[in-house]
């Protein structure tokens, strides 16, 4: 900042010049560029994150089934419009995420579709499941996840 005395004021007149302004732009200009494509990682990795924590519920739940000899069940829901006052099942597991829309398909391929309940997976102590396929979808982002009937594996295309 420069301050300028004129030969006939007594004023003094103060204020940036133009390359100080251009400057502290071009500052700002190259700190917003090194933010702004981090966002989008950000958003990517919150889904990868979301997508791995369901696929663990999915499996613990399968190994609990085989391990105790009682049948486990997973609650999933997407973008939150999981009613868990309808739930009987005390000791369910729940996903549920408020960006991510689900889609589900029966073992037989029906698209299932869910009011307010979410999609339940059910698994049982003989290694089988209530099976079918998770989409995961979030912007331009996917995620598969097929659950097996017959064997209750799981696995993330």
């Amino acid at each position: 900042m420069r301050t300028r005395t004129y030969p006939y004021s007594r004023e003094k007149i103060s204020g940036f010049t133009l390359l100080e302004i251009l400057l502290v732009l071009g500052i700002i200009a190259i700190g917003a560029s090194l933010l702004v494509p981090n966002f989008g990682v950000l958003e990517s990795r919150s889904f990868s994150v979301q997508v791995r924590d369901a696929v663990s519920q999915l499996n613990f739940a399968r190994r609990s089934a085989v391990i105790n000899g009682r049948m486990s069940m997973v609650l999933l829901s997407g973008e939150n419009h999981f009613d868990f006052s309808n739930v009987k099942e005390e000791k369910a597991a729940r996903w549920f995420s408020d960006d991510i829309s689900l889609k589900f398909f029966d073992s037989t391929e029906r698209e299932m579709i869910s009011e307010k309940n979410g999609f339940e997976v059910r698994f049982y102590p003989e290694g089988g499941s209530s099976g079918g396929t998770f989409i995961f979808l979030q912007n331009e982002q996917a995620a598969t996840i097929f659950i097996d009937p017959f064997s209750g594996r799981i696995k993330r295309e």
